[in-house]
């Protein structure tokens, strides 16, 4: 399951605290080490801190320097944490201004680093990012570990929140390196609890579940009890993607109990989220709405934004779950509408994926299907910024080696212009030098040729395996999802016909294959039985289809089928092919014997009484829907959008008008 928004917004409500960020073990004295200890036994409750240094005021300021550069961080970020805006803004310029003035780059990027969380916590993302950006070239430059963890970690909630989720994972990678060279419990435990809740968004619920042990284990040593709790919850997350019940209900039983009497309101809010989406993952939708509503009533008392819209998300979602499907979609609605505002397509996502599948779980297919293809298009328009960003980074990578190829040349020609100058003066002084010298000149250019060669093959090798591992799929060979768009646009504007008649006969059209149950064989055979059946199934897609015919890997269980020339009559009879090729026979996988079948949408570019110019992408949809409505009528199936009035009926989802099923072999 996709992880949702509460677990990586309670995060941030727990925190990376500031303090230690602002804690250099070359600065620590005086009232800087108190409020460090202080940090370290009391850092995941901000009420607790604010407490326990408002009397160190008078005596920062009158000692300056250190003690007040991190006074103020840790009154900014812990006011920040409980709503505290008007204060923690204060602080920061308070903060700017004396880096400013003393010219002192690492308070300086404290500042960013501090405006950046509060705007973050604001739910203004991309203002945030903008001073992120400002303090990593600081906090870079800084020998300071605690400063550099505390910048990388901003950085990777920074990048989290605006889709770059490749970027995110390097940043908190970066973050736990600097944490594990600090040794402090505290933050390793932070930082691997970061980790898992990207992890999970990434679908690697393996390393997900590695990082979670790491947390809870560094947050036992370091008697961080909120830490744990949280450790705990995503272990249990990360348990229910590997389906492991038992571990989930263990690890989800532990978080319940370290999360009694965790501290202040604040932490009290994160808890409760916590709580109520653990409930929710168990179907305890009437322990969940008890929990939401306190969570909703505690948010709003905070004026925490993002915690109220977390709030409303789990109260809503339990509503559902309790029947109450139109009371519970209004307030799902609104928690769903702050993450758009925001413009935070990540937890838009994840929230999107989690509401369909309760939707759908409710009997409510409609809005479900709704919910579907807005989470579709979020996840498109993500991989289309992900390709983006990986040509960019390709291209940078290939100028970078490019210009280390011409500076080890010219050095190389340097050398080789020392070397005749000095055979030259070699020269006057003795004849018979010269030929040894053009000897040795000669030796040098032609193993210099050599290397130089060598380095240009090495290098065509390199780019020849970088381009095909960004057109494959690494399990299966079969081209991927990115290089689907380029097989489109290589396609012809027009179909060729031969004869007249072909111009109404003769079509495009695209096939979407989803393997049934195959989260059943993860489940009860493992991830590598599960490995098996996909690189079964696209062998058997290949050698069923032609060779000006193309197959996918469109994602996980799904897979594409690109027909570029077929005439109208014979869709069906390529779908019913299609059926049978996959579940006419078991397939072995590593000692066992499975029957597998496949559910099939499929749709031609062109319909008849279409008034709109063809379009792949209405293609694309149209399979999708009939993907979907395949699903629903109880799998092993194929249904084909082939004609105007077809998709008509899909759309308005009219039962009467909707296409019929050709059945797979095992239904026949």
């Amino acid at each position: 399951m996709i992880l949702p928004p509460v677990v990586f917004r309670t995060l941030l409500r727990l925190g990376t605290s500031l303090v230690a960020a602002m804690l250099s073990a070359h600065v620590l004295a005086g009232i800087a080490d108190d409020i460090n200890e202080i940090e370290r036994a009391h850092g995941a409750d901000s009420d607790v801190v604010i407490s326990k240094i408002a009397g160190m005021e008078s005596a920062a300021r009158k000692s300056g320097g250190a003690d007040l550069r991190v006074f103020l961080a840790a009154w900014g970020y812990a006011h920040a944490m409980t709503g505290g805006r008007a204060v923690a803004e204060a602080a920061a310029s308070e903060l700017e201004d004396l880096g400013v003035r003393t010219k002192d780059n690492e308070t300086l990027a404290a500042a960013y680093a501090l405006r950046a969380n509060i705007l973050e916590l604001q739910g203004r993302s991309r203002i945030a990012r903008d001073w992120v950006l400002k303090a990593m070239p600081l906090a870079l430059r800084s020998p300071d570990l605690s400063l550099r963890y505390w910048v990388a970690t901003t950085a990777g909630f920074s990048a989290y929140e605006s889709g770059a989720l490749e970027e995110a994972l390097a940043m908190f990678q970066s973050a736990l390196s600097a944490a594990e060279e600090t040794k402090d419990d505290r933050r390793q435990a932070q930082t691997h609890i970061n980790m898992v809740s990207l992890l999970l968004t990434l679908k690697d619920a393996a390393g997900a579940l590695q990082h979670a042990e790491a947390a809870y284990r560094f947050a036992e040593t370091g008697n961080q009890r909120a830490l744990a709790a949280q450790a705990k919850a995503l272990e249990a997350v990360a348990a229910e993607a590997m389906g492991d019940a038992e571990r989930q209900r263990k690890a989800t039983e532990a978080s319940i109990a370290l999360s009694k009497d965790v501290g202040g309101p604040a932490a009290q809010l994160g808890v409760l989220l916590n709580l109520s989406d653990l409930n929710l993952r168990a179907h305890n939708f009437a322990a969940a709405r008890t929990q939401g509503e306190q969570a909703l009533a505690l948010a709003r008392s905070l004026k925490d934004e993002p915690g109220e819209a977390t709030a409303e998300l789990n109260l809503g979602f339990a509503l559902i779950g309790l029947g109450k499907i139109a009371d519970g979609r209004r307030i799902a609605d609104h928690g769903v509408a702050y993450y758009r505002k925001i413009d935070s397509k990540s937890d838009v996502l994840s929230t999107l994926n989690q509401y369909g599948e309760l939707l759908e779980r409710a009997g409510d297919a409609k809005h479900a299907l709704q919910v579907v293809r807005e989470a579709q298009a979020i996840e498109d328009e993500m991989l289309r910024g992900d390709r983006q960003r990986t040509v960019v980074e390709m291209q940078q990578r290939y100028e970078a080696e490019k210009r280390s190829k011409e500076i080890e040349l010219l050095n190389r020609d340097n050398a080789l212009k020392t070397a005749e100058l000095g055979r030259q003066q070699m020269a006057r002084r003795s004849s018979w030098l010269l030929a040894v010298v053009l000897a040795l000149a000669s030796i040098i250019a032609i193993l210099l040729y050599g290397r130089v060669r060598r380095a240009n093959q090495q290098l065509a090798a390199k780019n020849a395996d970088l381009e095909f591992m960004s057109k494959h799929d690494p399990l299966t060979g079969l081209f991927n999802r990115r290089h689907f768009t380029s097989l489109l646009e290589a396609l012809p504007p027009e179909l060729p016909h031969r004869r007249e008649e072909d111009s109404a006969d003769l079509v495009r059209a695209v096939f979407l294959l989803d393997i049934d149950h195959f989260k059943q064989i993860n489940d009860n055979f493992g991830h590598r039985d599960g490995d098996a059946v996909l690189v079964e199934v696209a062998r058997r897609l290949r050698e069923a289809l032609r060779d000006s015919e193309t197959v996918v890997r469109w994602g996980g269980e799904e897979f594409l089928v690109l027909a570029p020339a077929i005439r109208r009559a014979h869709l069906d009879e390529l779908a019913t092919r299609l059926l049978r090729t996959v579940g006419a026979s078991p397939i072995a996988t590593y000692g066992e014997t499975l029957r597998v079948t496949t559910s099939i949408g499929y749709s031609p570019l062109e319909l008849p009484g279409d008034p709109s110019v063809p379009d792949w992408e209405r293609a694309l949809h149209r399979a999708d829907l009939a993907l979907f409505l395949a699903k629903r009528r109880g799998r092993n199936q194929a249904i084909g959008v082939c004609a105007f009035s077809d998709a008509e009926a899909i759309e308005q989802n009219d039962e009467a008008a909707l296409p019929p099923s050709i059945p797979g072999p095992l239904a026949a």
